[in-house]
């Protein structure tokens, strides 16, 4: 599968998606009990509201929902389709746009966001940015960003891509299409897509200021270079020891992709390379862990286990009877191991998508089908809130068509 192969892969659905926006107005699986599906917020669109949210939600204890939209929002940088927006939905379904994005700093974000203990936001967006223009006039850069409670968004890193600059080239990254995640100290941690010596992808820390300063300085922890992968879209998950882990959506012998770790003293290690067979491959997200270091995520059409040895056992193949198919988000795992997550199509006549459990032996149950006026098409994964509802976003249908915030209550 060739780097182009893979960028059109991931650039037609979203194309797919706009087109149905407009439009749109191995084991058992079973059918679960009737679940309470809430739509907490359906999207209207630009210019004064996002539209086509990509991403996880996060859920705070008071029960808001934050979010991002790929497109939408009051600005006009990015034509008619906004440059995307961050958003607060309440627990009664009231939403705030805490900010629209201007293509100066970001544009169209599609990766999950987290929050620290004060309640700011951080994430990223794919492009855009102050190096969007330089890096490449066709693919802009991207940022990440941080944004206070009160909606003051502030750009901590434009990354450069393979900007040169004398006397030596700057091999930053470019593209960084998931989220990030923060150590104990505030730093930051995420991966590009492209860039790097090899243009193949990089992941990178941003260490937090000092008492002293207010100034975010990245470093790139690993540059990807056919040894371990290449091209990451997934977000990291760091264990006890400072390890961290995630996924290359291509890369392996087989180029299917694989499972990297990437020890503190930056040498990388290819857990595990997907064979495009039964055990799955082009991994596009990230992966959780358990408290035994047992990571799980997802492979395009499966549910995988991988012990810290690499051994892959595969939980789940998706496209049964009635069952949905391209689980392309993560997973969330409950006190007793069952994992949840979404696929983008399947699951019905509808062919709108699911929300779906994998209990630890392997048995799927189907949670839900969407079916249109509840949404449709969740690129996004879930989140948890403390009483154990799952919340999500669909990235078309609801009531206008524009996609929506819904609350899965088993």
């Amino acid at each position: 599968m060739s780097t182009l192969h893979s960028t059109l892969n991931r650039i037609a659905p979203k194309l797919f998606l706009l087109a149905a926006i407009l439009v749109l107005l191995v084991t058992t699986t079973q059918r679960a009990p009737a679940q309470t599906l809430t739509t907490l917020y359906s999207f209207a669109g630009p210019p004064n509201d996002g539209v086509q949210p990509m991403a996880s939600p996060i859920v705070d204890s008071q029960g808001n929902v934050y979010g991002t939209t790929y497109f939408g929002g009051d600005s006009s940088s990015c034509g008619s389709a906004g440059c995307g927006t961050v958003f607060k939905v309440s627990a009664t379904g009231s939403e705030t746009v805490l900010h629209s994005f201007n293509f100066a700093d970001g544009a169209n974000p599609e990766g999950a966001l987290i929050m620290d203990m004060q309640g700011n936001v951080y994430g990223t967006t794919s492009q855009g940015g102050r190096f969007g223009r330089t890096c490449d006039t066709d693919n802009p850069c991207g940022t990440v960003f941080e944004i206070t409670p009160s909606g003051t968004e502030t750009t901590l890193h434009n990354f450069r891509g393979p900007l040169i600059t004398a006397p030596a080239p700057v091999h930053d990254g470019y593209y960084p299409w998931a989220g990030l995640i923060m150590d104990a100290q505030g730093n930051l941690y995420g991966t590009t897509y492209t860039g790097g010596p090899d243009n193949l992808g990089t992941v990178f820390e941003l260490t937090a200021p000092g008492s002293g300063g207010a100034t975010w300085n990245e470093s790139i922890l690993h540059s990807f270079d056919f040894t371990q992968g290449w091209n990451p879209t997934c977000s990291l998950v760091m264990d006890a020891h400072g390890n961290l882990y995630g996924t290359t959506s291509q890369g392996g012998e087989a180029n299917w992709g694989t499972v990297f770790k990437l020890a503190p003293n930056g040498t990388a290690t290819e857990l595990y390379a997907f064979t495009g067979g039964e055990d799955g491959g082009g991994p596009y997200a990230g992966l959780i862990m358990d408290a035994q270091g047992n990571l799980y995520g997802t492979g395009i059409d499966v549910v995988f286990e991988l012990t810290p040895d690499g051994t892959e056992t595969v939980l789940h193949t998706f496209g049964q009877s009635g069952d949905g198919y391209e689980a392309r988000a993560g997973l969330v795992m409950d006190s007793e191991g069952n994992l949840y997550g979404t696929t983008v199509y399947g699951g019905g006549p509808d062919n709108l998508g699911t929300v779906y459990k994998v209990t630890p032996s392997g048995t799927e149950t189907v949670l839900h089908a969407f079916s249109g006026p509840d949404g449709g098409y969740p690129w996004g994964g879930l989140a948890f809130d403390v009483q154990g509802n799952l919340y999500g976003t669909t990235s078309v249908g609801g009531a206008n068509g524009q996609g929506t915030v819904f609350k899965l209550t088993p």
